[in-house]
């Protein structure tokens, strides 16, 4: 996505006849993606918009039309890209959801914001299947605050003593947040394997399978 980001906001670039060195263009996408990352580990809400501001604001001369389309550029970047599930996702998130599972997703938005994240489900065939959604741009509170946790809880159908849990792969955002909210933490560590001393989930898995009864 990165790779899009600095080709689609170059070719704006060249479109209004700005001139902006490689090495300075990169330095800025750098700066940008950094600051969020910053806000993120702070837990400072920081969306998409207030990234390719920060990104704009650091053109010089980069004004009018010319900063409209950089803008647009830099935040729909990779709009019809498909990036791949991980192994076993679209299987699982299908079976669960005709075994009467409901399905939410709780997500620390990037630089990607989330209507270009539920275009890429829904191209994947699995949109469908979720009842709850909670993107931190829409929410405004990244994982671990217990909010965006709630956010999506109260668009399920829930009763005393159901359980409810949360499937992610980060121990402090993950992990803490769901136990925080009252969820059952589960660490998946198919693609990335959290080894940091921060407090382990009540289960980790390999393989989203795992979730599907009789398993669980």
């Amino acid at each position: 996505m990165a790779a899009l980001r600095r080709e689609a906001v170059m070719e704006a670039l060249v479109a209004g006849g700005i001139a902006v060195e490689e090495e300075v263009l990169d330095t800025h996408l750098a700066q940008a993606q950094a600051l969020q990352a910053e806000h993120w580990r702070r837990g400072e809400h920081f969306d998409p918009p207030r990234a390719a501001i920060q990104f704009a604001d650091a053109i010089k001369g980069l004004e009018g039309v010319d900063r409209e389309r950089v803008l647009s550029a830099y935040l729909d970047a990779g709009e019809a890209v498909d990036l791949k599930l991980s192994p076993g996702a679209s299987e699982t998130v299908a079976t669960l959801a005709a075994e009467g599972v409901q399905l939410g997703i709780v997500c620390d938005v990037g630089l990607t914001g989330s209507r270009h994240l539920r275009a890429v489900l829904e191209r994947a065939g699995i949109l469908h299947h979720f009842k709850g959604w909670a993107f931190s741009d829409e929410v405004g509170h990244y994982k671990p605050s217990p909010e965006i946790f709630r956010h999506m809880l109260d668009q399920f159908e829930l009763t005393d003593g159901d359980t409810v849990w949360h499937v992610g792969d980060l121990k402090r955002t993950d992990v803490a947040g769901a136990r925080q909210a009252g969820l059952v933490p589960i660490r998946y560590r198919g693609i990335f394997d959290d080894t940091s001393d921060a407090v382990e989930a009540d289960r980790v898995i390999d393989q989203f399978s795992e979730l599907i009864s009789p398993a669980r």
